[in-house]
């Protein structure tokens, strides 16, 4: 029974609230911490999973990860690995064996699948706990590489940069680029409008991991894309 299930987020605002949502609803009991807030992780032994989202630092991403390991010994991590390998993340807990990575991203808990990284060393009963949690959370799920930015992120996020790319040589509108993509394409939203639901620094920061792992030009972020970042955070 998930009534009896106790999990444990942590990481960016965003999406610590999303997932929180998501599990309260389906009975879970949510304890949580949300990155900048004040006091210290608090991971209790009877945690059954573990979710860490934190997006943006790396620093911020080992810490959260290591003082869970050193709170609690039993419960799989299931872990945001779209900027930071789940397989890395295994290293810092000097290759344990429970800790998988996930899709995390804004807005796509309003998807019925969630892509998931299993690095080669992690445990089948680990893998089976994830996976008695997307059953419970009402989510399919599809096994990828342990690569950097994943597939849906990358692609969405690529998509989102070049609409930055013909707006910025003022090729269209905003609004002429989003009708055009939701018309021609069927997306539910146009991928300037889609970026501004996900978090213009979210999207940056994707491309920004993609481009540092494999240095290729076609990852480069539209300026015009930086400054829309910027003033959203106004």
């Amino acid at each position: 029974m998930t009534e009896s299930k106790k999990i444990f987020i942590v990481g960016e605002e965003k999406l610590v609230n999303e997932w929180t949502a998501l599990c309260n609803s389906k009975g879970f009991i949510v304890e949580k911490k949300i990155n900048g807030e004040r006091g210290e992780i608090q991971c209790s032994s009877d945690v059954w999973l573990c979710m860490e989202l934190s997006f943006f630092e790396k620093e911020q991403k080992r810490h959260n990860v290591k003082t869970i390991r050193s709170q609690n010994s039993s419960c799989t991590i299931l872990s945001s690995s779209v900027t930071i390998t789940a397989t890395e993340q295994l290293l810092w807990l000097k290759n344990e064996k429970n800790l998988l990575g996930i899709s995390g991203f804004p807005t796509f808990i309003d998807a019925p699948l969630l892509e998931l990284a299993i690095p080669s060393p992690v445990l089948r009963e680990n893998i089976q706990r994830v996976e008695d949690f997307f059953i419970n959370t009402g989510k399919q799920f599809s096994v990828i590489q342990d690569r950097v930015g994943m597939v849906m992120p990358r692609i969405l996020s690529m998509l989102v940069n070049e609409s930055f790319f013909a707006l910025q040589e003022e090729i269209a509108t905003p609004d002429a680029i989003d009708t055009a993509m939701k018309l021609g394409t069927n997306y539910p939203f146009g991928p300037i409008e889609w970026g501004e639901r996900i978090g213009y620094d979210y999207v940056v920061k994707t491309l920004q991991a993609i481009n540092d792992e494999y240095g290729e030009d076609r990852y480069r972020t539209a300026p015009l894309l930086k400054q829309f970042m910027f003033t959203q955070k106004l």
